[in-house]
């Protein structure tokens, strides 16, 4: 059974980008745009990881998701990526404190990405 993971980024280009990067290697991959869809998207396919933009255009962000995530314990085992454009990487890593697993500076090289999701899923 391969890992789900669900990739939430407002650039559609980004999204099918890492979708296609991921599906290639086995994984199911779902979308979403907007934090509500990665919510409701959360609550019934219970991704292994995901992935997500640190900025989401006129919504949530994706610190906004990882409190969703961590604040529930049935979600406690899904691991958390965020990428972002915006931060540098010393404003990224202090995000840690959120509850992400990993962070990532944009632009992101198709081999790191995956690298990255590997590392991320393999402990489960």
């Amino acid at each position: 059974m391969s890992k789900k993971i669900l990739i939430v980024d407002d650039d559609e280009s980004i999204r099918l980008g890492f979708k296609e990067i991921l599906e290639r290697a086995g994984y199911k991959i779902y979308l979403a745009s907007q934090a509500q869809e990665a919510c409701e998207i959360i609550e019934k396919q219970r991704p292994d990881g995901i992935i997500l933009d640190y900025y989401l255009l006129n919504d949530l962000s994706g610190i906004d998701i990882c409190r969703f995530v961590k604040g529930k314990k049935k979600f406690k085992n899904i691991k958390m990526m965020m990428i972002t454009g915006v931060l540098s990487k010393n404003q990224a890593q202090k995000m840690m404190h959120f509850g992400f697993d990993k962070i990532l500076i944009k632009p992101i090289e198709s081999d790191h990405l995956l690298s990255e999701a590997r590392q991320l899923l393999i402990n489960e």
